[in-house]
C-alpha cells in the first residue's frame, strides 16, 4: 500500500503539475469523448495507451472477459448497459471499440472451470459459453 501511495504522491506533485490543462479540460468543458471503449478489466491492458488518447478522449468501460451480456430487461443492476447507454444516449460517442486481448484468463474460464467459491464469476463466464470451441489434441 506504501507503494501506490508513493505513486500517487508523486502523480499529485510531478506529473499532473505538468499537464493540469489537459486534466482541467474535460473538467471545465464537461467530458465530450468520441469513443466508448469497451474492454478487459485484466491489469496488462491500459486503453489510454493502446489508444494513444489523453484524459477526457475515451469513455471506458471494463469488465472480466470484456462481455457485453445479452439484453435484460428486468430490474436488476445492469452496469455495462448503463455505461453503454450513458456513452450512446448523454455522451453521444460516435465510435464502440469492444476490445479482446490474448491471454485473458477470462477466457480460460470456460475451459478451466474458476474455483467454486468464485459463484459470480462462474456466472458471468457462462455468457462465454457459445463461443467455447472444442480443444483438439495435438498429433
Amino acid at each position: 500500500m506504501d507503494d501506490l501511495l508513493a505513486r500517487l504522491d508523486r502523480f499529485e506533485k510531478d506529473f499532473f503539475p505538468r499537464h493540469v490543462r489537459t486534466y482541467r479540460r474535460p473538467v471545465e468543458e464537461g467530458q465530450q469523448p468520441k469513443t466508448l471503449f469497451s474492454g478487459c478489466s485484466d491489469s496488462r491492458i491500459v486503453p489510454y495507451a493502446l489508444m494513444d488518447c489523453g484524459p477526457g478522449d475515451l469513455f471506458i468501460a471494463r469488465n472480466v472477459g470484456s462481455l457485453i451480456p445479452p439484453r435484460d430487461t428486468s430490474a436488476g443492476f445492469h452496469g455495462r448497459a448503463a455505461a453503454i447507454e450513458f456513452a450512446v444516449l448523454s455522451l453521444e460517442v460516435q465510435n464502440i471499440v469492444v476490445c479482446g486481448h490474448s491471454h485473458s484468463g477470462a477466457m480460460r474460464g470456460p475451459y478451466e472451470e474458476p474455483p467454486a467459491q468464485a459463484r459470480h464469476l462462474r456466472a458471468w463466464l457462462t455468457q462465454a459459453q457459445d463461443a467455447v470451441l472444442p480443444v483438439l489434441p495435438c498429433t
